[in-house]
């Protein structure tokens, strides 16, 4: 083994935090507690993301302003959608919530200027991973109190 020069060391340790930071949203008003995001999301609910599409506009500098998730809906803890299915705007910034075509997610869904999103300062996230199956079974107990409340 050879010895690493300190000045390569520092370059590669700031890469990786300044790689790893701009993977993440800045989370100003920090997470929310499960409660608190399902009494202040417009939607929530289980989809499965289907098809996407890129739109561009001109003064974009990287070209793409943000996604739009076409997503099937299966199940509906809160809200009325006109459909069973809704389409999510997710813009081209750190604020994106990134949806893979298949994947069944937990939803909790605002309704913003340019259309429904999700956040990615919350609770959402696929179905499939063992954190997110702990919150769904939350929210399960949050729409059964909210039906009997009446406090949708």
């Amino acid at each position: 083994m050879f010895p690493v020069p300190l000045a390569l060391r520092v370059l590669c340790a700031c890469a990786c935090a300044f790689g790893a930071a701009a993977a993440h949203a800045v989370c100003l008003d920090g997470k929310p507690s499960i409660e608190q995001e399902f009494r202040d999301s417009a939607i929530v609910a289980v989809g499965v993301a289907g098809a996407a599409r890129d739109v561009s506009v001109p003064d974009d500098p990287a070209g793409i302003d943000h996604t739009v998730y076409t997503v099937r809906l299966t199940r509906v803890f809160k809200g009325a959608p006109a459909g069973r299915a809704i389409e999510l705007v997710s813009p081209n910034t750190s604020a994106r919530f990134p949806l893979e075509p298949g994947v069944a997610y937990l939803l909790f869904v605002g309704e913003g200027q340019d259309g429904a999103y999700v956040g990615n300062c919350g609770w959402s996230g696929a179905v499939r991973d063992k954190g997110t199956g702990a919150v769904l079974r939350r929210v399960e107990a949050i729409a059964v109190r909210a039906r009997r409340t009446g406090s949708r």
